[in-house]
């Protein structure tokens, strides 16, 4: 048992000790009728080889996972079974459930073949290798761990799925290139490899596997600042079954770029403690040509996202530059590097991006193109949000301080970024991005309701430097006890040349509001300052004291102990800012948002002086124009 645990580190214990309180607590859920008392020999009955579900020779994190997917799945669908995952009912009751999962759990570490385990970490490991796919098919490895990828004994075709799962039991970062060939040994126009099961990168020393699709002949990364002239030739297509995924990520220190996923559940998964990964260039939810749409399925939960982030991964990066063993992130500093680094996520039945559960953090999505096609500016949307950050995720980045870090956010059904559902202090940044225009920062490209929603108490994020302009509905939303978030330096309602009228709040039936920002019941301690917030369809910035929409007075909250400070705020249909007064049940009296501080009121002002009145007490904040003319924009 020495091999698995010699390669996790210490900072994956806490997985075990998560999963058995998960296991604890959905053993009283809907599947419980159907749950059984593990076998009390530990599951030593079950053949080793029975339980490497990830290929890659030993049981341990990885082989976990791909039974809590389908199980939790199954959970979802209050059933006991998930079609095409029978293999994951270890102790044959006829359902996945909370046994199966201890029974892998309480192998964790024995190599799947005992007479030719892997031999253990060491130094003196072979040079690293490179695999090269020649075919389209979806065989695995004649003979896994030997070295050579082969799905047949004496033949010499090497299938994706085949390299893999060389590569994943061999030490060192192996690199998996393609030469996939006509029969007359020309170059095809495309290569198709279709899947009905997804592929599992779970590499068995962690130190992770380089996929590189823009190996194929003809394949080209993209080179252009805005736009693109990339050519992807490899596409990975699914079923578009529930809870198959294309690839899934259960490893760390891996690389894949130049790569076309669609038609799965979700095309990528990136689970538990899978550090270090990287995305670069790849167009994840459409086909190659960027002409494939998944179906809207946002009400049912199925055939989702992008990319996934859940329960615990860390330091991966979407888009360009790495993160160092050391927990540095690094940077692209030249726009070839960004250029090349960009991916399309677009087309799916849900978020382009998800992270989901407060283990996840420190992830970084930066200079990509969502909800939108790779000229930057084309509809190719995601059925809800373009990025979703559900129930935790903390310290996280979308965007950056240079413009190379500039992600595209524009032409979502929903709301371009959502983070919700997270009563902790999140301390996610976002930065420098465009809400709702095209890759120039000057068309409007709407998501459909907000450009940013904050939701159900998310505090403490970061909002700054960005453009969110010309959405259906506000620019931003805080809904329902938002506390302690700073937004500043934004410039909302305006393109990114600061001046140019581009207004929200375009949908003209919005029932969530058509402000620069709208502000919820219950939020409190927000800072507001130094933004542009112009051209809104109402208030610059609408406050109330409703926690759920602005036209439900059966949710009564308390906003206030907000500050605005040294916003330019101009040109909008209703009141600079609106603070709405509601019937406090608790007091039964009027309550005015932010305890109705009224602004100052100037009575006369000239080059000299200015001569008002302002409440006792209160900071009155005066500046000098910088207009040269009453005409000047």
């Amino acid at each position: 048992m020495s091999v698995h645990i010699l390669m996790r580190t210490t900072r994956r214990v806490w997985f075990l000790a998560c999963i058995l309180l998960l296991a604890a607590l959905l053993l009283r859920g809907p599947g419980a009728a159907h749950a059984q008392e593990p076998d009390q020999s530990g599951g030593s009955a079950v053949p080793a080889s029975r339980l490497d579900f990830t290929d890659n020779l030993v049981i341990g994190e990885g082989d976990a996972w791909a039974v809590i997917q389908p199980w939790l799945g199954a959970q979802q669908d209050r059933s006991c079974m998930v079609e095409g995952f029978a293999d994951r009912d270890v102790d044959g009751n006829g359902c996945i459930d909370v046994a199966d999962v201890q029974l892998v759990l309480a192998r964790w570490g024995e190599p799947a073949d005992p007479e030719n385990p892997l031999p253990p970490l060491s130094d003196s490991r072979a040079p690293a290798a490179v695999f090269t796919v020649n075919s389209t098919g979806d065989e695995s490895d004649r003979t896994r761990g030997d070295g050579v990828c082969r799905t047949t004994n004496n033949g010499s075709i090497c299938t994706l799925r085949a390299a893999i799962q060389e590569a994943s039991a061999r030490q060192g970062q192996d690199t998996i290139n393609f030469n996939v060939r006509n029969t007359n040994g020309s170059c095809p126009a495309l290569v198709t490899i279709n899947s009905t099961t997804g592929i599992t990168i779970d590499d068995a020393y962690n130190e992770g596997i380089i996929i590189d699709g823009y190996s194929q002949c003809n394949a080209q990364p993209n080179t252009l600042g805005v736009g693109s002239n990339a050519s992807i030739r490899v596409e990975l297509k699914g079923p578009l079954k529930y809870e198959i995924n294309g690839l899934t990520i259960l490893s760390s220190h891996n690389v894949i770029r130049g790569l076309a996923v669609y038609n799965w559940d979700i095309s990528v998964v990136v689970r538990g403690g899978s550090w270090y990964n990287r995305f670069q260039g790849n167009i994840l939810g459409s086909n190659a040509a960027e002409t494939f749409l998944r179906p809207n399925t946002a009400s049912t939960g199925r055939y989702r996202d992008g990319i996934q982030f859940s329960h615990g991964p860390a330091y991966n990066v979407v888009g360009c530059g790495y993160v160092t063993r050391a927990n540095e992130y690094v940077r692209c500093t030249t726009q070839a590097e960004a250029a090349a680094a960009r991916n399309i996520l677009s087309g799916n039945g849900q978020h382009g991006v998800y992270l989901d559960g407060n283990y996840t953090n420190n992830i970084r999505i930066v200079g990509n193109y969502i909800g939108v096609k790779s000229d930057g500016r084309t509809v190719l949307r995601n059925v809800a949000d373009g990025l979703d950050f559900n129930a935790g995720p903390y310290q996280n980045w979308v965007g950056g301080l240079t413009p190379l870090e500039r992600n595209i956010i524009s032409g979502n059904t929903s709301d371009g970024m959502e983070i919700s559902h997270a009563p902790a202090l999140n301390r996610n940044h976002l930065t420098g991005n465009y809400f709702g225009t095209d890759a120039t920062g000057t068309f409007s490209v709407r998501n459909g309701q907000n450009g940013l929603s904050l939701e159900d108490g998310t505090s403490g994020n970061y909002i700054y430097n960005n453009v969110m302009a010309g959405n259906g509905a506000n620019g931003i939303r805080m809904w329902a006890k938002i506390k302690h978030n700073e937004i500043y330096n934004n410039l909302i309602g305006v393109a990114a040349d600061g001046v140019t009228a581009l207004g929200n709040g375009l949908d003209s039936v919005q029932t969530r509001g058509r402000s620069g920002i709208f502000i919820a019941g219950g939020s409190e301690y927000n800072l507001i300052r130094n933004n542009v917030i112009a051209n809104s369809a109402e208030d610059g910035i609408r406050l109330s004291n409703y926690a759920e929409t602005r036209y439900d007075e059966d949710n009564f909250e308390r906003a206030q102990y907000n500050t605005f400070s040294q916003n330019s705020i101009y040109n909008n249909k209703g009141a600079g800012i609106k603070l709405l007064t509601a019937t406090d049940p608790a007091t039964n009296q009027p309550f005015t948002a932010n305890h109705g501080l009224a602004a100052p009121w100037i009575e006369r002002a000239n080059s000299n002086e200015v001569m008002g009145w302002g409440c006792a007490g209160c900071r009155v904040e005066l500046f000098i124009s910088d207009k040269t003319n009453v005409n000047d924009p």
